[in-house]
């Protein structure tokens, strides 16, 4: 992975794996500035047509656990 600044960024990365297996792996290779990362559907995701991922992330303006969610396309 090239080395990314912004997010935006790392999705980008992601929405070229295909599997959540590959997914699982990708994680490893993303700065832990970004948070960490988890496939939601392992097991619906050919039914869904995409694969969900969830990154959790500590918000240091409110002090709190944040969630963002996104979908990589598989067909």
């Amino acid at each position: 992975m090239k080395p990314v600044e912004h997010i935006d960024e790392v999705w980008e990365y992601l929405d070229q794996f295909k599997t959540p297996e590959e997914l699982e792996k990708a994680f490893g290779d993303i700065p832990n500035k970004f948070g960490s990362f988890e496939v939601v559907n392992p097991n619906t995701y050919k039914e869904d047509g995409q694969i969900e991922i969830c990154n959790s992330y500590w918000n240091t303006q409110y002090m709190d656990y944040d969630y963002d969610y996104h979908c990589v396309e598989i067909n």
